[in-house]
């Protein structure tokens, strides 16, 4: 700019001097030749002269006025139009995102536009008194800047460097530098740039990055190919997979591992799903470079521009073929588990069969002998035939439960919910236990604490085999003193039924066992009650099946309560 004012102010000089020139040389040239053709009179001319002279000086005068004032005008004219210039390229340096910058031969910052104080935390004032560039450079890299603007300034190099710049507040960032030498008359005067915060840049390309290795080191095969099924991309695990190499793989197409194990019809809904734009799921019998089988599980799903235009399809896979043959291994587990369930299931009927007709026979027998010879039986005889009575109902009642926990394993056991009154229940097995409570001068009794008779909706068979568990438990396990049966509802509304006795109790430690199959707390041949530890875990699963629920509260040496809740 500076060099084109200077031109313009010569050429108006030269201008002026110029046009002088000619019209003075024209008047001296013509003026005296045209004058003597019309007088010779020596005063006349010499009057003349003088008068020629003043208009001379007059019309040179009003030359060299309209002249300047010609010059001056253009001149303002150029100030105005070189100012409205400097203005344009302010306000348009001011209007980029990027720091537009002059710097002098020492690096101090001679412009700057608005967006470097923003970047920087500087203000104006600071900036353009004298204010050195290398301020906004880590001293890191400073020394490397002051090299490449020595080969700037010299014509060696102009080109793109990066640099970690420093703020005002000591924060740092990524900066992009782009700069060239300020040359007039041929004289290198400094430099200027274009200054590019690359944060965001630098946190894409980071970000990429681990994109990128995500992809790489992913333990599932991703392939990306066109619309047209051509691979583009295959990640090292498919390669490693497969045993292709890359260059065996991209231009080709996924089905150089189809083994025609599967039908055409299979792959076309593949290709109807993906090109609908929807993402596929399944399963591939593929085939490796070697001939091998293997089985994978893919997801296959559209790539899609910023307009949401298809552009890829990306197929993301995982080799299942040691799940698929453990699938198999299941399978005849289970087929095998069925089998022996049901041979299970034939023993255990027969086991009923073969043992619960002997044994019913045996008690009935002892029962008729009993009441036949009763008058003429001996104390140790009739111990005798109550003994066996006894253990044959023990026995029975052992099958009674293994039979009913087979049945409930095999989950045939059918619930059939009607209305049951609860009291009719607990009052009936009362009775029936009232015989053996009698026998250890134990006293049973059942309570309907209920305004009205307690009637719900369940299966009759179950909710009589949970109670028999739990009284004919609380009968065995009292030595003394009673057992109550209490019925009453809770604050929702819904029953509940107690079970309390005065027996020997359950410990802390054993609590957490208690519904665990053939456990008990006292075990061995030393033990002192019988039993085989399914009655609690018969309950607990019975009444899992009808949605109920129990609660135990025992205290060691003084007793057992045991709540059941119908919801």
């Amino acid at each position: 700019m500076e060099q084109n004012k200077k031109g313009s102010i010569q050429y108006g000089i030269l201008k002026i001097i110029f046009i002088y020139l000619i019209v003075g040389g024209l008047w001296i040239l013509f003026s005296d030749s045209i004058l003597q053709r019309f007088t010779t009179n020596i005063e006349l001319i010499t009057d003349i002269a003088i008068a020629k002279g003043f208009l001379y000086v007059l019309v040179t005068a009003c030359m060299l006025y309209f002249l300047i004032r010609s010059y001056t005008f253009e001149k303002i004219k150029a100030e105005e139009s070189l100012r409205e210039s400097e203005k344009r390229y302010k306000e348009l340096a001011d209007f980029l995102p990027q720091m537009i910058f002059e710097i002098d031969k020492e690096g101090c910052i001679i412009f700057a536009n608005l967006i470097s104080y923003n970047m920087f935390g500087y203000t104006q004032e600071e900036i353009s008194s004298g204010f050195s560039v290398f301020m906004v450079i880590i001293p890191a890299d400073r020394e490397r800047a002051r090299y490449n603007m020595a080969r700037i300034m010299n014509g060696e190099k102009r080109d793109v460097e990066e640099y970690t710049a420093l703020r005002k507040d000591g924060t740092t960032f990524p900066v992009l530098l782009s700069t060239s030498p300020i040359i007039r008359n041929e004289v290198t005067r400094g430099i200027r740039g274009i200054a590019i915060d690359i944060t965001e840049r630098k946190n894409m390309e980071e970000k990429l990055r681990k994109l990128s290795v995500a992809v790489e080191q992913n333990p599932s095969s991703i392939i990306i190919t066109d619309l047209n099924g051509i691979i583009e991309y295959v990640n090292p695990r498919f390669l490693q997979e497969t045993g292709y190499a890359v260059e065996e793989v991209i231009g080709n197409k996924p089905s150089i591992l189809k083994s025609d194990e599967q039908p055409d019809e299979f792959y076309k809904t593949l290709w109807d799903t993906i090109n609908s734009g929807n993402e596929w799921r399944g399963e591939f019998h593929n085939k490796k470079k070697d001939g091998t089988l293997f089985w994978e599980a893919a997801s296959i799903s559209a790539i899609r521009d910023q307009n949401g235009k298809m552009t890829h399809f990306l197929a993301i896979k995982e080799d299942i073929t040691e799940r698929k043959i453990m699938e198999e291994q299941l399978i005849r587990a289970k087929e095998k588990a069925e089998e022996s369930d049901k041979l299970k299931s034939e023993f255990l009927a027969q086991m009923s069969h073969e043992i619960r007709t002997p044994l019913h026979i045996i008690l009935s027998y002892n029962s008729f002998l009993k009441e036949e010879l009763e008058n003429h039986l001996n104390e140790d005889q009739i111990i005798g035939f109550n003994s066996i009575d006894s253990a044959g109902r023990r026995l029975t009642r052992t099958i009674n439960l293994i039979l009913n926990m087979a049945e409930l394993q095999a989950g045939r056991l059918d619930i059939r919910n009607n209305d049951i009154n609860l009291y009719d229940i607990l009052n009936e097995l009362a009775k029936e236990f009232e015989l053996s409570a009698k026998e250890k001068n134990l006293e049973i009794f059942c309570i309907n604490s209920c305004v009205d008779m307690p009637v719900i909706k369940s299966d009759e068979y179950i909710v009589t085999e949970v109670f028999q568990n739990l009284i004919d438990n609380a009968v065995k396990y009292t030595l003394k003193g009673k057992i109550e049966i209490n019925i009453y509802r809770g604050e929702k509304k819904n029953y509940f039924v107690s079970i309390k006795d005065t027996g020997i109790g359950i410990s802390d430690n054993y609590m957490n066992k208690l519904f665990v199959p053939f456990s008990q707390e006292d075990s061995g041949y030393s033990r002192k009650f019988d039993g085989n530890g399914l009655g609690l875990a018969l309950v607990k699963n019975y009444l899992d099946l009808i949605k109920g629920e129990i609660i135990v509260a025992s205290e060691k040496g003084k007793g057992s309560t045991f709540t059941v809740r119908f919801n």
